[in-house]
């Protein structure tokens, strides 16, 4: 039987702008113009290392560049593109990063080297400007044969440690491996490129075009070896130091990759075709760790990924990076890549896939792959291609898109009233960041409605409250294993029916469902505990769970996963808030890098099963730490 639906609305913002925004029809599409300049391939030539003389110890490299690339329209004055119509020299910019010592620059079109003017650098770019006034659509040879760089910005060797007597010294040593890291956009530190291109790179081997970003390269010395694999019709390689690496070991990760790739195959219909891989690399961080879950799921059927992976995703919300949006800055490091990338990007994709369908979503992607000719993808890219509707008229792309302009995890309460349930979303106590980078109120958010019991006539909820009724008696869950990026708070009762549950048969419920449950309402028995001077002068207790039995059901939850431990693996981080509230005050504060070294610690060791045993693995510990760290006391 379907209960019948009563909306109701309350609050600030209105559902009707809500569902406004979310019924408007979307204008994704990729916003990169075809470039005036189309790079055809580089020549680059480097070496490495070096050392400043007046600093000898920054770490330096030299390069040679030769880029042919073609110009696909006039420079002129008239076009006032690129071009300098004041001086009438024509001009022509490109992306750097902390590159300088330009020496001899040369730039040739068909067959005649035309006069340069001028070179201006600065950090960022270089700008070239000859002396004429027009550079004609065709081909160009830009050489420059000589410049300077930094290791360490997008060049990197990993060194030995050398003790010297009274210091140590870090030197790079006879055996260094040196490796780069271009991606997302580091590729600027390492040659001049142009607004970021994405045509082809490389002469010395058939493939499609990729951005510069999708470069890399490895220098190792004599004792590495290599095994490799064509047996899915693409040759991989694995290089070791055979010293240090067994075979069967290299062997073994071989034998994964070819696995991995194997399964890619079968899951996706338009892989890019390469004669060979190296590295594999996407301009889109959750979209790869949403594919990557698939590819794991497949070969392991692992429960304890997933459950590391909600485990990452309320820490992250609860404690390391609380209120936070997905947007990266222009320039992402790799610190802010680790924290803000894969975790609720990629339940927010399952979201959509939830709606659409496994079979739909894996299509788009497919499409998404096939159409584009640049090698490289964007998330503007993906909403295009999500243009289907759910509930009549609410876009697909929209939510997505909502979802990932504003931060924080949204929740919804739900009250059983006798034979109805009242549903209400009101966030607003948190304080959460939006898409321009400003704090605010969390705002109502789109929510995907999933009940165990039954399934409305509607699949989003975009109302601040809806009561459902008739509802028959029993157990009713909503959004449980998390298939959807919000929390759930029932009332004081359907807790104590969970609690015990729980207790009589946690086995019929899967690792990240138990999880999730002991989690959630150790988080929600902490903010009720936090705001519980400001409820008592609130007419509305839907958010509050009663004292004294919020505190002794606590106890009860407590109790159970520690008495339990093998039916409540990673229980140490579901009971986290119910420990850290009820034993201790307000946490500590403490430094970025601080914060970043426990939280590195933490999810490192959310790696295996052993690990996260209940109590005793090293997630445990590290949460222990954690504790220690924020409250001064151990806690777990």
């Amino acid at each position: 039987m379907i209960p019948w639906l009563l909306l109701y609305l309350f609050g600030a913002v209105s559902s009707d702008h809500l569902h406004k925004l979310l019924s408007t029809l979307p204008q994704y599409s990729d916003s990169r113009i075809p470039p005036i300049l189309r790079p055809l391939s580089y020549d680059l030539q480097l070496q490495l290392p070096l050392s400043e003389v007046s600093d000898p110890d920054v770490p330096l490299f030299t390069g040679r560049c030769v880029m042919q690339y073609e110009i696909n329209q006039q420079i002129g004055p008239e076009s006032a593109f690129i071009s300098d119509s004041t001086s009438n020299r024509a001009k022509i910019k490109f992306d750097i990063i902390m590159l300088d010592h330009f020496e001899n620059v040369s730039l040739v079109y068909n067959g005649n080297e035309l006069e340069i003017f001028n070179v201006q650098l600065t950090d960022d770019s270089m700008e070239l400007s000859v002396d004429q006034p027009v550079l004609f659509p065709g081909r160009y040879t830009l050489t420059i044969h000589r410049y300077k760089g930094l290791i360490g910005s997008a060049i990197y060797y990993r060194y030995p440690l050398f003790l010297r007597q009274d210091h140590i010294r870090l030197d790079a040593g006879e055996h260094a491996v040196f490796g780069s890291q271009l991606f997302p956009n580091r590729a600027p530190a390492v040659f001049p490129t142009y607004l970021g291109s994405t045509e082809k790179m490389t002469t010395f081997s058939t493939t499609p075009s990729i951005t510069p970003s999708m470069l890399c390269f490895l220098l190792l010395p004599h004792e590495y070896t290599h095994i490799e694999s064509s047996y899915t019709g693409i040759n991989i390689s694995v290089h070791y130091n055979k010293f240090r690496v067994q075979k069967e070991q290299a062997k073994h990760l071989l034998h994964t990759a070819t696995q991995v790739l194997a399964l890619l195959k079968d899951i996706f219909s338009s892989l890019v075709p390469v004669p060979k891989i190296d590295i594999v690399t996407m301009n889109e961080e959750d979209l790869v760790s949403f594919i990557a879950d698939k590819v794991i799921k497949r070969m392991t059927n692992d429960e304890f990924t997933r459950l590391g992976q909600l485990a990452k995703i309320y820490l992250s919300e609860s404690v390391f990076l609380p209120g936070e949006t997905l947007k990266l800055d222009e320039y992402p490091n790799e610190l802010e890549i680790s924290e803000k990338c894969g975790l609720k990007g990629v339940a927010m994709l399952e979201s959509v896939e939830s709606l659409i369908g496994e079979k739909a979503m894996i299509s788009k992607i497919n499409e998404m792959i096939y159409n584009s000719k640049k090698g490289a993808y964007s998330s503007e890219t993906l909403y295009g291609l999500l243009n289907g509707t759910v509930d009549s008229d609410i876009y697909v792309s929209q939510l997505l898109h909502y979802w990932r302009e504003h931060g924080g995890l949204p929740y919804m309460t739900i009250d059983r009233l006798g034979n109805a349930i009242k549903i209400t979303q009101n966030g607003s106590n948190m304080t959460v960041k939006n898409g321009l980078g400003t704090w605010e109120r969390m705002p109502l958010w789109p929510l995907p409605l999933k009940f165990t019991e039954f399934k409305l006539p509607i699949q989003i909820m975009i109302s601040h409250g809806i009561q459902l009724s008739p509802v028959r008696e029993g157990m009713i869950f909503s959004n449980l294993g998390f298939p959807n990026y919000y929390r759930v708070n029932y009332d004081i009762n359907t807790w104590r029916e969970i609690k015990t549950i729980l207790t009589e048969n946690a086995t019929s419920y899967t690792l990240r469902e138990r999880f999730q449950l002991v989690s959630d309402f150790c988080y929600f028995y902490s903010i009720s505990r936090f705001f519980l001077y400001l409820l008592q002068f609130s007419n509305s207790n839907s958010e509050s769970l009663p004292e004294p039995a919020a505190s002794v059901l606590r106890n009860e939850f407590v109790q159970l996963v520690r008495l339990r431990p093998t039916s409540f693996p990673i229980c140490d981080a579901a009971i986290f808030q119910c420990v850290v509230t009820h034993e201790h005050t307000r946490p500590r504060h403490l430094d970025k890098s601080q914060m970043v070294q426990l939280r590195r610690k933490v999810f490192d060791s959310f790696t295996n099963s052993s690990e996260m045993e209940c109590r005793s693995g090293l997630a445990h510990d590290a949460l222990n730490d954690l504790c220690t760290k924020l409250y001064g006391i151990s806690c777990l």
